[in-house]
């Protein structure tokens, strides 16, 4: 069986990677295309910080300014965290001065108690 001869010409069509609506101007970058807003404020795919892929409607210096900020809570926490165990140890510490203060004044008490007591029996 022979093979049919087809003389009809096929014309290429060049590729163009601006980025558009029509067939020549689709954008053959992966990267370009993900990154395409056709109108302002649409979001685009942004990168996250802990490296999966997501969809956002932030740019990407709003996504490192979320980050900072939640990088910032997070150290604010773990200071709070110190500062309340601080407050903490230093209440305990305070207690126990004051505990010890109460034994020293009762230790004096009783030693004054046993000179009187000394004085009264000289004294008979």
């Amino acid at each position: 069986m022979a093979i049919k001869q087809d003389n009809t010409y096929f014309t290429p069509v060049k590729k163009r990677t601006s980025i558009g609506n029509s067939s020549r101007s689709r954008p053959k970058n992966k990267s370009k295309r993900l990154n395409f807003k056709k109108y302002n404020r649409q979001g685009k795919w942004v990168v996250a910080q802990d490296g999966e892929r997501m969809t956002e409607t932030k740019t990407t210096t709003q996504a490192s300014s979320d980050y900072q900020f939640r990088l910032l809570q997070e150290v604010n926490k773990k200071i709070s965290q110190q500062r309340n165990t601080a407050h903490n140890r230093i209440a305990e510490l305070e207690l126990l001065v004051e505990s010890q203060q109460r034994e020293i004044q009762s230790l004096k008490a009783t030693i004054e108690g046993e000179k009187l007591f000394k004085e009264n029996k000289k004294d008979k």
